[in-house]
């Protein structure tokens, strides 16, 4: 993806990537980095360093060995920088290799309440809503001041109320959030926003057992699958399942891939992994939902029967500890 993007803007560089596309089969990461990256920038002899910005880093399932490898780059900090956010600060968390990185780490502030203000203002325009009961000022404000500065939680209160086939109407769903006294930054305001919503779309306990069954496969996949091998894999009949994708999409901050109604994608690719992290985290002490979902495990001959090409059914065999929500961290690597 880095040198597609390196061949979009510089175009001078894709011979030194054609190239790289005919050596590196089968080699080191640390040798991409070297001849898919450093070496097409190089080629294009630039008096400055470019600079790499790479968004959520830890979402990536191989962010890990990725930053490790960036050691290999130390020494040409003239010729490429990268810029990474990542929620964990590299360093505190004491991540393998990184004290052979040049890195330096900034703490990202909460967004600023006139940038979340305007988002409100430009979006609250896009909700369908009922008999002309909009948002008010009053309104806008007071969702300014429950965001604490946090895009996702903004973009989440935008995404539940332009659900179109929610029971509720979008101004009783804004009366309920408004009403709220948790902000995003302190206690548990963010996954108040998730509890309330999912306990308005899974009513009954067998919805929300359903719910369980869908999130724990989805969030274990790697490929998007046809809904036909989604549904022998995870044991959820077809129709349970679009029920439960389309009562989720009320959830999704992420633009689905083109065609995704004819697939089933990963969690990771529609939902904020704040989300995700929230109902794996979620447990019988915290009223009226009882996710605690866990990733389902299959045997072999399982994967054996899930049709003609099971190489494409992949599977991440987590832990089933999910991981602390952390506050962003902006890390800049000068390699």
């Amino acid at each position: 993806m880095i040198a597609h993007e390196i061949g979009s803007i510089h175009p001078q560089a894709i011979p030194k990537i054609v190239e790289a596309m005919d050596r590196c089969h089968a080699t080191s990461l640390e040798n991409h980095l070297q001849k898919y990256i450093l070496e097409p920038l190089q080629s294009l002899n630039h008096s400055q360093p470019f600079i790499i910005i790479i968004d959520a880093m830890d979402e990536w399932q191989d962010h890990l060995a990725f930053i490790k490898a960036l050691a290999h780059l130390n020494s040409q900090s003239r010729v490429v920088k990268f810029i990474i956010t990542d929620r964990l600060n590299p360093c505190a968390s004491h991540l393998p290799g990184i004290e052979k990185i040049s890195v330096y780490t900034y703490a990202l502030g909460p967004i600023s309440n006139k940038v979340i203000k305007a988002y409100f203002h430009k979006h609250l325009e896009t909700v369908p809503w009922v008999d002309e009961r909009r948002a008010t000022p009053a309104d806008v404000e007071k969702l300014t001041e429950l965001s604490g500065g946090l895009p996702v939680w903004a973009s989440t209160v935008i995404a539940v109320l332009s659900h179109r086939f929610s029971e509720l109407p979008p101004h009783e769903i804004l009366e309920e959030i408004v009403g709220s006294r948790r902000q995003v930054g302190s206690d548990d305001g963010l996954g108040e926003l998730y509890r309330n919503a999912i306990s308005r779309l899974f009513h009954s306990a067998e919805d929300q057992r359903q719910l369980r069954r869908f999130l724990g496969a989805s969030i274990a996949l790697q490929e998007p699958l046809p809904p036909s091998d989604f549904s022998m894999l995870s044991g959820i009949r077809s129709h349970l399942t679009d029920r439960v994708r389309f009562a989720l999409s009320a959830l999704q901050t992420r633009s689905p891939p083109p065609g995704s109604d004819q697939m089933i994608y990963p969690a990771t690719a529609l939902f904020h992994l704040s989300f995700i992290e929230y109902v794996q985290a979620t447990t019988t002490e915290g009223p009226p939902l009882n996710l605690n979902v866990r990733f389902p495990l299959y045997s072999g001959l399982e994967l054996s029967q899930a049709g003609p090409q099971p190489s494409r059914i992949i599977l991440s065999f987590l832990s089933t500890q999910p991981p602390k929500l952390c506050r962003e961290v902006l890390a800049v690597p000068c390699v």
